[in-house]
């Protein structure tokens, strides 16, 4: 909560001129940030867990926005909308961060299917 109110702070008199709902804004940065932290800390354990499989690895090495999507999709059970809401960012936004996951774990899916240890 912290690190939101200080980037609140920082950014508050462009907020208050530039938006037209500043409580949305300002909600928008606690989501945003509070969320962010929680999937970081998330992402690096899940980056130092063995499956096995190299899919932990997979998931730990995506791009932060790519990893918070599939998180809150595929862990958290969440649907486009509500992502989006929570990220801040377009339901298209979240579609394609989605689909370049997917993309790239799919090598992973690959092996775990064909029942092949990682290298």
């Amino acid at each position: 909560m912290h690190r939101a109110f200080l980037e609140i702070l920082r950014l508050w008199d462009k907020l208050k001129e530039e938006s037209e709902d500043l409580q949305q804004e300002v909600w928008a940065i606690v989501r945003r940030t509070v969320i962010s932290e929680h999937l970081l800390s998330l992402r690096k354990q899940m980056a130092a867990l063995d499956s096995g499989t190299g899919l932990y690895a997979a998931l730990g090495a995506l791009p932060a926005k790519q990893f918070d999507v599939v998180v809150l999709r595929y862990i958290g059970h969440y649907d486009t909308r509500r992502i989006s809401w929570y990220l801040g960012i377009t339901t298209r936004t979240v579609d394609y961060h989605l689909r370049k996951a997917r993309e790239r774990l799919s090598p992973v899916y690959r092996r775990i299917l064909k029942g092949e240890d990682t290298v």
